[in-house]
């Protein structure tokens, strides 16, 4: 990252009834680099890592893929950009027997086609392993939604991008897929297929059945009615086939319409959450609970008729007993991505028949819009969006915006940890001592030297240079701690 704010607010809450420690903290990464967060997983002693993609403005090049390594007050412990490669964007992350599972899309130079990228990490993100998968000629994925099954394998679903390709029997640009792999990241099994004239009808979201024997599939718009369906599907895919996948399945109305993130809960042995923005009424959003032939046991309406746009990007997460849903209020539909509108996070605790426990809004300042929210062990959940403001932003630069929520939905702090201040470092390239300018009154607390992998190099206490001669060529990350905040920028040896 280059010319960093972090704009830090962190509390730590000791619930004396339950033991539980937890922590609620906010944390917006601001740079010059276009920066997307897709999905994060919790490890070990409550840390957070994400995973995403940063991408230069200005620059002829593609984004690269960026995981995130924040620990449980909200302090970023390590970053590890995939920047060797023409293009990577990271869509998945697990967190399964101690090691991280990162799933995404790369081109490793632009005279290859794009694949299927699997990493697996251990708790420091050490990388351990990794594997390229093919795709059909001239697709990548536009979407991605996984599990770990009951097998042990990873399986995705979602929709592929291509471009029109006029010799195919149905020149879609978008498609469905769906891909197993194992754990070690061998492909066992995928299934492509285009989707005649319009790209609405695609696998969004997937879970196992109650006995682990097969799989049921969310698939946005089965109809010309706007009805959404849950399709069962056999673990080798057999069952699956082009022709009557539109005509198969249970159809759920009112339920997934218009909707991209349908990852679906179980709640318990009877019954699914699903959810998503009513197909008549667009400012609407339901949530919706059903068995596993698809037959709707309870829905719930939230109107939002503060707000004049549909509330389409949504998630679900469920830990114990303890459920969290989350949609994007004021979304705005034919500019989604880089709005001049407000807009706000709707982040709910309910209960296991749709009966609200607290709601809370966040936002408002800016254009903001929610990818993932995830519950997590100490009772509460973390927030994961981006955050767009349109005044002077020529180059539509977003910013990584992530709020950790205690069990009662509150950020609480006992400090405010925010930084406005600018870094200048010389010279860069740097060969024997990298010097640093903060325009500020604010007082050095630790300057640390993380490399290419996020690893710690070098740390120091130090207030206006620091000595590289020992360090070997390559780009490296100057992470400086202050009594006002976090800043951080990369550098390069010589």
């Amino acid at each position: 990252m280059k010319n960093t704010k972090i704009n830090f607010i962190t509390a730590l809450l000791l619930l004396t009834s339950t033991s539980i420690a937890q922590t609620s903290f906010e944390l917006s990464i601001e740079n010059s680099n276009d920066e997307v967060l897709a999905d994060v997983a919790e490890g070990p002693n409550n840390e957070l890592v994400f995973v995403g993609r940063s991408y230069f403005p200005n620059v002829e090049a593609e984004p690269d893929g960026i995981i995130l390594r924040v620990d449980s007050l909200g302090e970023i412990i390590n970053t590890v950009m995939i920047d060797s490669l023409d293009y990577c964007i990271l869509h998945n992350i697990h967190f399964y027997n101690n090691h991280y599972y990162v799933l995404g899309a790369i081109r490793q130079n632009q005279e290859t086609e794009y694949k299927l990228s699997y990493y697996k990490y251990d708790t420091d993100l050490n990388l351990i392993d990794y594997t390229y998968s093919n795709l059909p000629d001239g697709r990548y994925f536009g979407y991605m939604n996984s599990i770990i099954d009951s097998d042990e394998n990873l399986v995705l679903c979602g929709y592929t991008n291509a471009p029109p390709d006029s010799t195919s029997e149905y020149p879609a640009q978008i498609d469905g897929y769906f891909y197993k792999l194992n754990l070690e990241g061998d492909s066992l099994n995928s299934h492509y297929f285009y989707t005649p004239d319009i790209w609405s009808k695609l696998p969004i979201g997937i879970i196992e059945n109650l006995d682990n024997t097969k799989y049921y599939i969310c698939i946005r718009e089965i109809d010309e009615v706007y009805n959404s369906s849950l399709l069962e599907m056999s673990k080798d895919f057999t069952l699956l086939d082009t022709a009557d996948f539109f005509t198969s399945g249970n159809p759920v109305p009112d339920t997934l319409a218009h909707s991209y993130f349908g990852n679906p809960v179980r709640l318990n042995n009877d019954s699914i959450l699903i959810s998503g923005v009513h197909n008549r009424y667009p400012n609407d959003f339901i949530f919706t609970i059903i068995n596993e032939t698809g037959e709707i046991l309870k829905y719930r309406y939230f109107i939002t008729d503060n707000y004049s746009k549909p509330a389409e990007y949504y998630t679900a997460s469920k830990k114990g007993n303890k459920v969290f849903v989350g949609y994007t209020s004021n979304m705005n539909p034919p500019n989604a991505y880089y709005s001049t509108d407000t807009s706000h996070l709707q982040i709910l605790k309910i209960d296991n028949s749709l009966n609200t426990i607290w709601r809370t809004t966040l936002g408002g300042d800016a254009y903001y819009l929610l990818h993932r929210v995830l519950a997590t062990s100490d009772g509460g959940c973390v927030v994961t969006a981006y955050k767009y403001i349109s005044d002077n932003n020529p180059e539509h630069v977003r910013n990584i915006y992530i709020v950790k929520l205690n069990s009662m939905g509150e950020i609480q702090w006992t400090e405010n940890l925010i930084s406005d201040q600018s870094i200048s470092i010389y010279p860069n390239p740097v060969q024997n001592r990298l010097h640093f300018d903060i325009a500020s009154n604010a007082q050095i607390k630790s300057v640390t030297i993380f490399n290419h992998n996020g690893q710690i190099i070098m740390k120091e206490n130090s207030n206006t240079d620091i000595n590289t001669s020992q360090l070997n060529p390559g780009m490296y990350i100057l992470q400086i701690k202050t009594t006002e905040g976090v800043i951080a920028k990369k550098f390069i040896k010589s």
